[in-house]
């Protein structure tokens, strides 16, 4: 009995050991997206590449800590970026350029994404959410 307590609390031990590296390494990725997420060039895909873990297990840890998985997580703060920066600037800055701004390289694309959203075009929220100057 001694020998299989002993066996149970070292598998707990290494199993709570192993739940924080691979929290850690979400963690890194989070920093990473959020420091990159305007560069249309980051590939997500490589940064969970080489963060040494199976690709399918990361992306289902990356979910299960934020509720996203990468590329939603990548997008979901392209598309807050683009709200602050048309709330910001109004109808000063186009679509096109909130797009570039935000890191995706299709305006298009863009659009579509930021529908899925946010549940209105990006001229609609746009619209919506201009400020009007005071008189």
């Amino acid at each position: 009995l001694d020998s299989v307590c002993n066996a149970y609390a070292h598998f707990l031990l290494q199993n709570s050991q192993y739940e924080k590296r691979i929290n850690r390494e979400i963690a890194k990725i989070i920093d990473e997206v959020n420091k990159n997420f305007t560069d249309p060039d980051f590939n997500i895909g490589e940064l969970l590449y080489n963060s040494g873990y199976a690709d399918d297990y990361i992306r289902a840890e990356f979910k299960k800590i934020t509720s996203y998985s990468p590329i939603d997580f990548l997008t979901k703060l392209r598309i807050e970026h683009a709200k602050k920066l048309m709330e910001i600037y109004g109808q000063g800055i186009s679509v096109a350029e909130v797009s570039e701004s935000c890191g995706f390289d299709d305006s298009v694309y863009f659009s579509r994404r930021f529908k899925q959203f946010c549940g209105a075009s990006p001229a609609d929220y746009k619209k919506q959410h201009t400020k009007k100057p005071r008189n």
